[in-house]
């Protein structure tokens, strides 16, 4: 399920993880949405400098003990494993909550991964004229995104990883619509060792 913690004593999450639209129930559904600086559990800084010498090989972040935010490397071979078994890397999808669109598959979630559509957190990213991101909370129903561990190229960004309705695989934004302070799910990964 969606990483739902929170705690003010922490300086790295005010300000810096959201329930979808400021409501409570939302955080309790789908988890809260984190800028990847909040995820990392890392200094607001690091929105916009390299947090590359920050970054463990299994950064905890903000999972429990024992657990760590997942790489990019992590997502890919996720998707790829799903991918070769079910034929569609969007059977993580939850099998409730997806907006309908004719070209998508609905998932059966065979392994119980549940990624529910809970849109995003876009702050100051919010194009009031576009498709999508109209407000400052949107898109849920539509896109369920989760940081990486892993920066992007820019400095400014973070590579995550999504699952569209309109489509069956998930994917991964690298280059553009992935500014650090945007607001996306955290998964948490246990630890092998």
């Amino acid at each position: 399920e969606n990483l739902n913690y929170y705690t003010k004593d922490n300086d790295n999450l005010v300000a810096n993880a959201w329930c979808y639209k400021n409501v409570d129930k939302n955080c309790n559904l789908g988890g809260r949405l984190y800028t990847w600086t909040a995820a990392m559990n890392l200094p607001s800084g690091y929105l916009t400098a390299s947090a590359a010498e920050a970054i463990d090989s299994l950064h905890q972040g903000i999972c429990p003990d024992g657990w760590h935010i997942p790489d990019s490397t992590e997502w890919y071979q996720l998707a790829n494993y799903v991918y070769k078994v079910e034929g569609a890397s969007g059977q993580l999808k939850s099998t409730k909550g997806w907006q309908s669109y004719t070209t998508s598959t609905v998932s059966r979630d065979p392994y119980g991964f549940s990624a529910i559509p809970t849109g995003a957190y876009y702050g100051t990213h919010t194009t009031p004229s576009g498709d999508y991101s109209q407000t400052t909370f949107d898109d849920d129903g539509f896109f369920a995104n989760f940081w990486t561990a892993t920066e992007a190229k820019k400095v400014t960004g973070a590579i995550y990883a999504y699952l569209d309705y309109r489509n069956t695989a998930m994917g991964f934004y690298s280059t553009q619509y992935n500014e650090k302070d945007r607001g996306f799910s955290v998964r948490c990964v246990k630890n092998s060792k």
